[in-house]
């Protein structure tokens, strides 16, 4: 279809995303055909690998394309997806899950293309059945390890899926280690959330040693200047570009379902804030199968004697669901030191027995 066919002046529009050009895309409902329509620029990174997906009919039976948009010289503009239901984590059906991902794994392993952006916020459901909808970072398994990021945005997919079709990213790295990267000191800012505020100004100039903290942000840029050992306390994060916001002196760059260390333990594990919130984008930080799996990952890098901080917070999970994982995972290898809710967390303290 030519995009000048489409009144894009007449449509909703949903989202709209520009970054230095390359990566330029809007998305428009149209509510009489009940579809979605995504319009790139012309030079948007991922037009080439969506072309190659759609032209060996990856998309069959794991996504409903209407159509696919073009210029007046045919060039591959966009595309028009059917519209369905939402899917999220209050009304996720794990079965539906399951067989999109069963499909999705049989098109990889047929095509030997991965989908790298598997998440939730891309699967709708149409005729009690599960689809994609955002479709263009399909990429061939050879040119995966060439594509800078793409190791952060593999770690974002649904992990079963990462895990069945780990043969096609073995190649990718999927831990970077940043060291002794150039930058300034930041001013200390204090938070004003409660359970931060406790968190910089308690806890953390007690912790010595070894220290492995994880998420990062532009509120924890100063923490390591508030340890005993700075040189020693480490940040890990999914997101490349919030390395700016981890330690000076290591950060890793990982998923941390998917970190293995770097060969010794840490004196100290500090997890605050990063999971039960409302509005988390990723799965692991609200499902229970995977908030378990993230713990055990705690647990294998803290050496025994160690100290285990672990701050969740309350808004999406409860409070007992939070104990109840804590005495599940922690319980019979770790002593309680405490457990007390500062606001909207509720926090863990506790030594891993010698």
């Amino acid at each position: 279809m030519g995009i000048n066919e489409i009144d894009i002046a007449g449509l909703e529009i949903e989202s709209k995303y520009d970054r230095n050009g390359r990566f330029n895309r809007a998305v428009y409902f149209d509510g009489a055909n009940h579809q979605y329509v995504k319009v790139w620029g012309e030079d948007f990174f991922y037009k080439p690998y969506f072309e190659r997906a759609h032209g060996l009919h990856f998309y069959d039976g794991i996504a409903r394309v209407n159509d696919v948009l073009k210029n007046q010289d045919g060039g591959v503009l966009g595309y028009i997806t059917e519209a369905g239901a939402v899917v999220d984590e209050q009304n996720l059906d794990r079965p539906k899950l399951e067989d999109l991902t069963a499909r999705l794994v049989a098109a990889t392993y047929r095509m030997r293309i991965v989908y790298v952006d598997y998440r939730l916020q891309n699967i709708v459901e149409i005729d009690g059945v599960y689809y994609i909808i955002d479709l263009e970072a399909c990429i061939e398994d050879s040119c995966l390890g060439g594509i800078p990021g793409i190791k952060t945005t593999i770690n974002h997919c649904l992990y079963d899926y990462r895990k069945r079709i780990s043969e096609f990213t073995s190649g990718v790295d999927t831990l970077s280690v940043v060291k002794g990267r150039v930058g300034g000191e930041k001013e200390i800012k204090y938070g004003s959330a409660n359970g931060r505020v406790w968190l910089e100004k308690e806890y953390l100039p007690k912790v010595g040693g070894r220290c492995l903290f994880i998420g990062v942000n532009y509120y924890t840029e100063f923490y390591h200047r508030l340890v005993k050992d700075p040189g020693l306390f480490e940040t890990l994060d999914v997101q490349e570009n919030l390395i700016c916001h981890g330690s000076p002196h290591v950060h890793h760059v990982c998923n941390l379902l998917d970190f293995d260390g770097l060969g010794y333990l840490y004196d100290n594990v500090i997890c605050f804030g990063l999971f039960g919130h409302i509005d988390s984008p990723w799965e692991i930080t609200r499902s229970r199968g995977e908030i378990i799996g993230c713990l055990r990952v705690l647990d294998r890098n803290l050496k025994p004697g160690g100290r285990l901080l672990f701050g969740p917070a309350t808004q999406a999970l409860t409070d007992n669901f939070w104990t109840g994982v804590f005495r599940e995972v922690f319980g019979g290898s770790y002593r309680f030191d405490k457990i007390h809710k500062i606001d909207i967390n509720i926090i863990l303290e506790a030594t891993k027995n010698g």
